[in-house]
């Protein structure tokens, strides 16, 4: 829409949801994202791509050493995702556990995009390999929970996030295995949704949410 629309994002959150709810996807082709990627960051090799590019997580590592604010942000982030946290030292989430508490793809996520950044800001590569375990665990679900396509587009998210941002620790066969499991699990489910084999989503958080993580 050209309709210019004027909101308040602290007092008018409505509005905000208004246009993520009614937000369209339509549907690039793969060579335009392909030239997309290229024009922003040089090479389709690049990695990371998502979210972050490689300078700014250096810019993010200036921020640790030499902002307090941003310090103390992440220390607390470390206080509920580190090392001695309890999230860190718990099983990978089970299939059964994300099928009947969807709500765990969020929890997945969380834990995923803290660790990541902590591998990549510190190097610590305990951190990388607490990841892979998660990541082994989820492709050899059965499924992505495609019966509720939220969590499965969500659980997408952290899959392509540790295919990106770990790129380099991977080994081929995990970036394959990873690869497939995004494919088969997310992609191909979301193909059946947008082509109409099954129902499409309700303009509500769903619309925000599948389009972005698939």
């Amino acid at each position: 829409s050209k309709e210019k629309i004027e909101y308040d994002m602290v007092n008018d959150l409505g509005t905000l949801l208004d246009i993520s709810f009614t937000t369209l996807f339509e549907r690039p082709s793969g060579e335009k994202m392909v030239e997309d990627i290229i024009r922003h960051t040089g090479n389709i090799n690049t990695h990371p791509k998502l979210f972050l590019s490689e300078e700014d997580i250096e810019r993010i590592r200036g921020y640790y050493k030499n902002d307090s604010k941003y310090r103390a942000y992440y220390d607390e982030l470390l206080d509920i995702y580190g090392k001695d946290s309890k999230e860190f030292n718990a099983a990978p989430i089970s299939h059964a556990t994300m099928k009947e508490q969807t709500f765990h793809s969020s929890v997945l996520l969380g834990r995923v995009a803290s660790w990541a950044m902590f591998y990549k800001i510190s190097g610590d590569e305990d951190y990388a390999k607490r990841i892979w375990e998660e990541m082994e665990n989820l492709c050899d679900y059965p499924d992505w929970i495609s019966h509720h396509y939220l969590t499965t587009s969500e659980i997408c998210v952290s899959a392509a996030m540790v295919y990106d941002w770990l790129y380099d620790y991977l080994t081929e066969e995990q970036r394959q295995k990873l690869a497939n499991a995004i494919i088969e699990k997310c992609l191909k489910i979301g193909l059946d949704h947008y082509e109409g084999r099954r129902i499409i989503w309700p303009p509500t958080n769903w619309n925000g949410i599948c389009n972005a993580g698939t």
